[in-house]
């Protein structure tokens, strides 16, 4: 089988793997479409020390179940699935609590140097596969694992009839802009310095856009709420000039959900925090339920996810894209290898 192996920054090689052959308790799956994300453009470039070379990247998937190892219950060959990437102990109190997102011997497909999805064929433990309902592509599958990030950011607060600031439109960006609006914020303000990601917010369910290179946000910010500030904000990039502006738009005692995970240390206005009695949260991938309820979310139409699949590439072309995302030339929103 073909392989997309990491072996260092900026450099990926299309290998030939032996077939892998599921185990007890496992599954084999024949890759259809895996997505590209944030976090495999970051460890490509060699920026955050999370993937491990050589590694096979791609957490965001979906396929064919195409093997079926012994003591697997209730699969059946042949069948359209999707896969929840987060592997953990499933016995700590984070585990048992439904926090898996929090447990100290967690692993990630595709992360550091446990092999992904970016092959034509693997194996995964039968607990963690999802069937798709015959509504859902494999193409739209491939998104319910970045869904389910924005679907536990947003049901960590009360939003329903306030006013929203997301900083940054990208997949999680977007995907937090849909998920708003299903949950029905009464308006969602967005900035970003991309047009065209403003422009795919506004369909969305943006109610305002500011482009961060030349509006002025604070201006902008201060006309639409009378001066007030903004109820609630979402950061969904990780560095500092997106921190500040989810932060400069609140309201006095307004509240901040940190998403973005891209930056280890930034600087704040911690006096701006304290005087203003603002209040920060983060938020981290996503339970197990988290990640069912986002599959339910596309499947009953309630999420376009298949509005922010704007690329679609074979893992031939694959490495050459790598490489423009991580220079900056090409910027979809979301972009998929497909098999």
């Amino acid at each position: 089988m073909k392989a997309l192996v990491y072996q260092g920054p900026f450099h990926l090689e299309i290998e030939e793997r032996k077939k892998p052959v599921p185990k007890p308790g496992e599954v084999l799956i024949e890759v259809k479409a895996c997505g590209i994300c944030g976090s495999d453009i970051h460890g490509y470039a060699g920026k955050t020390g999370r993937r491990t070379p050589p590694v096979i990247m791609g957490h965001e998937f979906s396929g064919i179940l195409s093997g079926i190892g012994s003591e697997v219950q209730d699969l059946i060959k042949g069948q359209r699935v999707t896969v929840q990437p987060l592997l953990s102990c499933g016995e700590c109190a984070d585990c048992r609590s439904g926090r898996r997102a929090q447990c100290a011997y967690k692993s990630c497909l595709g992360a550091m140097s446990r092999d992904g999805a970016m092959t034509e064929y693997l194996c995964v433990d039968q607990h963690h596969v999802r069937i798709l309902p015959e509504e859902v592509s494999f193409a739209q599958a491939a998104v319910v694992e970045p869904l389910a990030v924005a679907y536990r950011a947003v049901n960590s607060q009360e939003v329903k009839g306030k006013t929203v600031f997301v900083a940054g439109v990208g997949t999680i960006g977007l995907l937090t802009v849909m998920m708003l609006a299903a949950r029905g914020a009464r308006q969602i303000i967005v900035s970003d310095r991309s047009e065209y990601r403003l422009n795919l917010a506004s369909r969305l369910g943006a109610g305002m856009t500011l482009n961060a290179a030349h509006d002025d946000f604070s201006r902008q910010i201060a006309s639409l709420s009378e001066g007030k500030g903004i109820d609630l904000s979402f950061e969904a990039v990780g560095i500092g000039p997106t921190v500040s502006q989810a932060l400069d738009c609140l309201k006095k005692g307004g509240h901040c959900v940190w998403i973005g995970n891209s930056a280890k240390m930034i600087e704040l206005n911690m006096q701006q925090v304290v005087t203003r009695e603002l209040s920060i949260s983060g938020t981290y991938g996503y339970s197990d339920d988290d990640f069912s309820q986002a599959l339910t979310m596309i499947s009953s139409g309630k999420i376009a996810a298949s509005s922010i699949v704007d690329r679609q590439v074979s893992l031939e072309e694959a490495p050459a894209v790598f490489d423009s995302l991580a220079r900056g030339a090409d910027q979809p929103v979301k972009c998929l290898i497909v098999f």
